[in-house]
């Protein structure tokens, strides 16, 4: 079995060896478990509050409900997982036919600015500019900037 995707590292993974590490992230969302395995996939962690933390105990971590656990990864390290927007969803995050959208291709991060000048619902394709474009090849090469930071094409999954 493959560790989840969202985890970079296994060795971000706080166990009763390394507890002493991990004081800087009480009061912070982790991934709580008593078993390792169930990192394989973090759909099946417990996401809680972890509240503090005892070196000396089998389960060092403690959340904010007095629950012990034996592992913790703080939520903050884990990667956001994306998936391209539908068109629907691009439509209310990006903007309609007329919206003018600023994006970069993420390879070298060249800048681009256009107008959206059509939306063809049946084949979920995008023109910009000139440019017809599909969603998820607009999600796997460019990002967007949405008025404060460059953001991917698609929803966190």
């Amino acid at each position: 079995m493959v560790i989840d995707e969202r985890i970079n590292d296994i060795s971000l993974i706080g166990n009763p060896f390394n507890a002493e590490n991990f004081k800087s992230y009480i009061g912070k969302k982790c991934y709580v478990s008593s078993r390792m395995n169930t990192f394989w996939d973090l759909d099946k962690c417990n996401l809680k509050t972890l509240a503090r933390i005892n070196t000396i105990a089998e389960c060092p971590y403690i959340d904010d409900a007095g629950y012990r656990w034996e592992f913790c990864l703080p939520a903050e390290l884990t990667q956001k997982i994306y998936r391209p927007y539908t068109l629907e969803e691009f439509i209310k995050n990006v903007g309609d036919v007329g919206a003018c959208v600023r994006y970069r291709l993420k390879s070298n991060h060249e800048i681009f600015r256009s107008v959206i000048t059509g939306i063809r619902e049946t084949s979920r394709l995008v023109v910009l500019g000139n440019l017809l474009i599909c969603t998820e090849q607009l999600f796997n090469e460019f990002e967007y900037y949405n008025g404060e930071t460059w953001v991917p094409f698609g929803v966190e999954k």
